[in-house]
């Protein structure tokens, strides 16, 4: 159980009006995600990818590791957000349908992983 947060929940596991009570925090609001509710369009479902990369995926100078969707997006029109556990400045490039690349912007070996996320631009 997570408190003390403000924002939004997407949940897929839900029943239709009524969050699984899986967060609680002040000005949170849920939203079920889940094929058939409310919240999303007919036939409309939220797209979300996410991963981690190891240390051993990075190569190069600088340092840079490549992401690449198993499901293809229609166009670019996603926001990608990443963090690492090494004290870096991690930014992309190469943002195309199937994918991205991670830079490190620095050549060094990482010693921690990296995590991306990203989701379409729009709204629910």
């Amino acid at each position: 159980m997570y408190s003390n947060i403000t924002g939004v929940v997407f949940e897929t596991d839900c029943e239709i009006g009524r969050p699984s009570g899986s967060v609680q925090g002040n000005n949170l609001s849920s939203i079920c995600t889940e094929p058939g509710s409310p919240n999303l369009p007919t036939g409309e479902t939220v797209s979300v990818k996410a991963g981690i990369l190891s240390p051993s995926d990075f190569s190069g100078t600088p340092r840079v590791a490549t992401v690449t969707f198993d499901d293809a997006y229609a166009d670019t029109n996603y926001i990608i957000s990443l963090s690492g556990e090494d004290a870096r400045i991690f930014t992309y490039q190469s943002k195309a349908v199937d994918g991205f690349v991670v830079n490190t912007n620095a050549n060094g070996a990482l010693t921690g992983e990296v995590s991306w996320f990203v989701t379409r631009v729009g709204e629910l």
